[in-house]
């Protein structure tokens, strides 16, 4: 099973509105979850199966302005890592995939609430990910970061945060768009 679908929201958390919020948890982490549900009974009885859920590097600590998008992968990562301590000895595998920046078709349809421009730059080829996916499924890897960032990130976040929040806050300075959004309807 590779869980891949995904929405995403760009903007500033404050003016987010729950719904947004709900919206992005639903597809993202309720979405695989579904799935999930689905096929585990059966490759559990099979005692052969494996899990990939696509998450993001903004999973790993929280990144400026896509808060909605990283905490619902982020709860991906969590559900994740509770399923492959509890799936062990059972011959089903859990991998978690971090890629970076890829060009799909998810930033055309991406809702932004403003208050932030989204980061220019090359974007990753969506083959470059399917085929860093089918190298972690054939080397039965755990984790699959594709960009050097992800790995730094995930290193870091631990053994020097301070480093981590400081690099948060200058993307924060960087995209920040001070043109007077208005907060959303707030419920």
């Amino acid at each position: 099973l590779v869980n891949n679908a995904g929405i995403s929201l760009f903007g500033r958390a404050e003016l987010t509105s729950l719904d947004d919020y709900r919206d992005v948890m639903d597809v993202n982490f309720y979405g695989a979850l579904r799935c999930m549900r689905e096929v585990l009974p059966f490759m559990v009885r099979r005692q052969s199966g494996l899990i990939v859920n696509v998450a993001t590097a903004a999973a790993l600590h929280g990144v400026p302005y896509l808060a909605a998008y990283g905490a619902s992968k982020a709860a991906l990562v969590c559900l994740s890592q509770s399923l492959r301590a509890e799936l062990a000895g059972t011959g089903v595998g859990v991998m978690v995939v971090y890629p970076g920046y890829t060009d799909t078709e998810i930033f055309s349809v991406e809702k932004n609430v403003g208050g932030a421009r989204r980061p220019t730059g090359r974007y990753r080829p969506a083959e470059t990910v399917a085929e860093a996916v089918a190298r972690g499924i054939e080397r039965n890897a755990r984790e699959v970061f594709l960009t050097v960032q992800g790995r730094a990130l995930a290193a870091l976040r631990g053994l020097a945060p301070f480093v981590v929040e400081g690099a948060m806050r200058r993307i924060a300075r960087e995209l920040a768009d001070n043109s007077g959004a208005v907060s959303p309807d707030r419920r």
